[in-house]
């Protein structure tokens, strides 16, 4: 696993940092894999200073994008539980709550919890 520091403009930064944008389309220049860190740096023309960090959980090629281009699935955080709901093996132990916007730590996938919001 590889960490990528990559510049974001202002406005896509916002919505990765609140959780409502959680893919990038990128070239893929940097051979991109599942469970790679990304290090989003706000660049509004210079730096602002602020960052957030996501891992890379599904990519996507081929159909729609222009050659050389991937869609990245991304996540908080990325490491292998067992869900306390559905006993399958996931690869999220931290989620979003869209009703409040709070990422909150579990022992839950995703989908169990986003079903039970």
């Amino acid at each position: 696993m590889k960490n990528h520091e990559l510049k974001i403009l202002p406005q896509y930064f916002e919505a990765v940092n609140s959780g409502r944008k959680n893919f990038e389309i990128r070239k893929n220049d940097r051979d991109y894999h599942v469970g790679d860190k990304l290090i989003l740096k706000e660049f509004n023309g210079d730096y602002t200073g602020r960052e957030c960090e996501r891992f890379v959980s599904y990519i996507f090629s081929g159909f729609g994008l222009e050659e050389g281009y991937v869609v990245l699935s991304l996540e908080l955080d990325f490491e292998d539980i067992k869900c306390q709901i559905c006993d399958g093996l996931c690869k999220y132990s931290a989620n979003w709550d869209p009703e409040d916007g709070d990422i909150f730590e579990s022992e839950f996938c995703r989908n169990c919890v986003l079903d039970r919001l």
